[in-house]
């Protein structure tokens, strides 16, 4: 029983060892290695948990160098922490260490200087850690490298410093740096001069009221080069009153010149359509008609109205095969033509056409529909040919 103080208060017993054997009681029974190294950088000993976690005795590693158990990555940090322990007296790593059974385990060691240049160090075993950190740093450099590819980035704009922060990505694409648009004078210098009045209209905006929007722009690379971005921001209040803004922009640039040739390619076609001496018709993939020339809706006798949307079949009321069948076959990319066929107009009146089909194309090369030529010769048409039952084409 403990003896009691001349205080009242219960005294301690003394302990059963003292402060060596607890310390060799410690050194034999921790779950993390110990280890003294030499000032030439051998081991002069360890304690169990060396066997524990490494497979290596006491004998397998006393007098044996440390350098001959450290991967080749990490040799040279070893080597600098003895550096840093001689400067110091104190020094903190990570090393990969290699087992007995050929695996390879990380341990952070903490070392101290002892009394005659020995290496006195407590090492733990953080392969679990490592492992972790390695998965965390691959899955950012997969998400750099996929908003890179896409041409996604953030950015952020706040009032009070009136200062613009991109993430690296958001600008890689235009061959700059985050600093190279930090401000909104170095951003609109950069921005195409038709649009600088629309997007800074539209942030000044998002600026005092806390609109959020989105919009497409142009932006001079540091080649010259300009590309297309379509940047989506919302707004942040702020104790001034005024907003912060919070934006990921997405460069389009491919998409927006496909955007705009098909366009091209859809005006270009209109008038030609439109412009064209002849019956011209386009079919889409469905074969449903959505373009027709101004002479195509005089020789049948029809509006826009009567026949735009509708269906081969629906405009041939469910006859002229053949007219349908060739179609059919100019989708796959054959050209089609026939030196005549004779249809009916909406009031029911016979034409003698000679017509073509031929694939429509998009900027790509790919089919997207049909179109189709027709010339009327009914003026001049061969007496006693065959009747037909098509109201339009």
């Amino acid at each position: 029983m403990p003896e009691a103080s001349i205080n009242g208060a219960a005294a301690y017993e003394p302990l059963p060892f003292g402060e060596a054997e607890a310390a060799r009681w410690f050194f034999d029974n921790a779950s993390d290695l110990f280890a003294v190294v030499s000032p030439e950088g051998r081991f002069v000993t360890v304690n169990g948990a060396w066997t524990a976690l490494t497979g290596w005795s006491r004998q397998e590693l006393v007098g044996q160098p440390t350098i001959k158990f450290t991967h080749p990555d990490s040799q040279a940090e070893l080597i600098e922490t003895r550096h840093r322990l001689g400067q110091t007296g104190a020094a903190v790593n990570e090393v990969r260490v290699l087992c007995k059974d050929g695996r390879w385990v990380w341990f952070q060691g903490r070392y101290r200087l002892g009394p005659n240049g020995e290496m006195i160090g407590l090492m733990h075993d953080i392969s679990g850690e490592v492992e972790a950190r390695n998965q965390l740093e691959a899955a950012r450099r997969t998400h750099e490298m996929l908003a890179e590819a896409a041409g996604i980035g953030i950015w952020s704009y706040e009032p009070e410093d009136g200062r613009i922060d991109w993430a690296p990505d958001a600008v890689a694409a235009l061959g700059l740096t985050p600093a190279d648009i930090a401000t909104p004078d170095l951003f609109f210098d950069r921005v195409a001069p038709e649009q600088r009045a629309k997007v800074a209209g539209a942030f000044g905006r998002a600026v005092g009221t806390g609109e959020g929007g989105s919009m497409e722009y142009r932006l001079r690379g540091d080649d010259g080069r300009w590309l297309t971005f379509r940047g989506t921001y919302r707004a942040e209040l702020r104790p001034s009153g005024l907003h912060a803004l919070k934006g990921i922009s997405q460069n389009i640039t491919d998409v927006a010149r496909s955007r705009d040739k098909a366009i091209w390619s859809e005006r270009r076609a209109r008038r030609l359509v439109e412009d064209a001496p002849f019956a011209v018709g386009v079919y889409d993939v469905d074969m449903r008609l959505r373009l027709v020339s101004p002479k195509f809706l005089e020789i049948f006798k029809a509006s826009e109205a009567d026949v735009i949307g509708k269906s081969l079949d629906e405009l041939t009321n469910g006859g002229r095969r053949r007219f349908v069948a060739g179609v059919a076959r100019a989708l796959s990319g054959e050209i089609v033509t026939r030196r005549e066929d004779r249809l009916l107009d909406a009031e029911g009146d016979e034409h003698c056409l000679r017509w073509e089909a031929r694939p429509w194309r998009d900027v790509a090369g790919e089919i997207v529909g049909v179109i189709t030529y027709m010339d009327d010769v009914t003026a001049w048409r061969r007496p006693g040919a065959r009747r037909g039952s098509t109201r339009a084409a």
